[in-house]
């Protein structure tokens, strides 16, 4: 007698998370057969070299093979120009997108004006992983209309210092926001500087975190020629729900006690602070830097800061001498990022001391 078998045929898995890379024309549309309506977060790498039409196709076949789609994030090197449309057809309302990230130079007003409808659209991101994709004029369009983007909360984005200031001096979306990252390749001169922040913390009052890069991959001749002071960079005092700021320039941030002060009474939720502890200027500058004895009242006004990193100045060496009535110290395990400072004077043990007296758990210390 014979026996039979029945051979059952293999089908792609169908994924709740995917991360497709595409290198050749070939691997493009492989894709299609492992998306399905259980897919919800899928991460697209797109090589330059690809079919323009093949990338068209991916991109129309979303809305269809993953309607239930929440997390989208798109890296390539491809100019926007190539799949303007398509992308702009495929992030329509239809789908059920929670957070977007685009790669630089992807916000034209047709991608806009479909990123606007979608209603549950919590986050618009920035992916970086092709940092050096060509300037492209139209995809810095960046306008929200009144109305759009009725769901949105974090923003990150790259831009020049001005398109960036109309942005939040637009009435809209902006003031709902609560996390903004902003990258731009120029060190702006302070009074430039001062506009754009003071735009942004009107514009944008709810704030929680705040993430900036003024850090210039050029020589600018217009470039600011000393250290910023609290002054330079005062409008972000009045964001006061802010708990986590950092903030990355050409030059260090020089500090004093009663900036400090001044910081603890407008940002009363702080766990997080970085200050410009990587400067590019740090060499030119010997005497720039705040004094590491600002540390001690950071422990008093702001004792519940998780992370704290700024650029100290290299020749102040503070004394350790205990001082039994002294009542401050960070209440939880800091981490203290120096960035580029040197040691002051080289005295190790004196900075460990010092250090110590002030925490009421011991510190991480980590260097750039």
């Amino acid at each position: 007698s014979g026996t039979s078998s029945s051979i059952r045929p293999i089908t792609p898995s169908k994924p709740t998370s995917l991360s497709w890379c595409c290198t050749r024309d070939d691997t493009v549309l492989s894709i299609l057969p492992f998306m399905s309506p259980s897919l919800s977060t899928l991460k697209l790498d797109i090589d330059g070299d690809v079919s323009k039409e093949d990338f068209q196709r991916l991109l129309r076949s979303l809305t269809y093979r993953a309607p239930n789609l929440e997390h989208f994030t798109l890296s390539t090197w491809c100019p926007v120009t190539s799949i303007n449309e398509s992308l702009a057809q495929c992030l329509n309302s239809k789908l059920k997108l929670r957070t977007v990230k685009l790669p630089q130079y992807f916000h034209t007003p047709e991608i806009l004006a479909s990123l606007g409808g979608l209603q549950r659209l919590e986050e618009l991101g920035a992916d970086w992983t092709y940092s050096k994709t060509d300037y492209i004029e139209a995809g810095t369009t960046l306008i929200f209309p009144q109305g759009s983007f009725s769901s949105l909360r974090t923003l990150h984005f790259h831009n020049s210092l001005m398109l960036a200031t109309k942005l939040f001096r637009r009435p809209g979306p902006v003031s709902q926001l609560k996390e903004v990252c902003f990258s731009t390749p120029k060190c702006y001169p302070f009074k430039s500087l001062k506009v754009f922040l003071s735009a942004l913390a009107q514009g944008c009052p709810q704030l929680e975190t705040l993430l900036l890069n003024f850090a210039s991959t050029t020589v600018q001749e217009d470039a600011p020629d000393g250290p910023l002071t609290l002054d330079d960079i005062r409008p972000c005092l009045s964001l006061v729900f802010l708990r986590e700021l950092r903030f990355a320039y050409d030059f260090p941030l020089i500090l004093r006690k009663a900036d400090v002060w001044e910081m603890s009474r407008s940002w009363k939720n702080l766990r997080v602070l970085r200050f410009c502890s990587d400067p590019e200027t740090a060499d030119a500058l010997e005497n720039a830097g705040t004094p590491i004895t600002i540390l001690k009242t950071f422990s008093v006004a702001i004792p519940n800061l998780e992370y704290l990193s700024l650029y100290f100045h290299q020749k102040e060496v503070p004394r350790f001498e205990p001082d039994p009535t002294f009542e401050g110290g960070f209440i939880g395990p800091l981490e203290l990022d120096v960035g580029f400072s040197v040691v002051p004077g080289g005295d190790e043990p004196a900075i460990g001391y010092f250090l110590g007296n002030l925490c009421l758990r011991n510190p991480a210390i980590s260097a750039t």
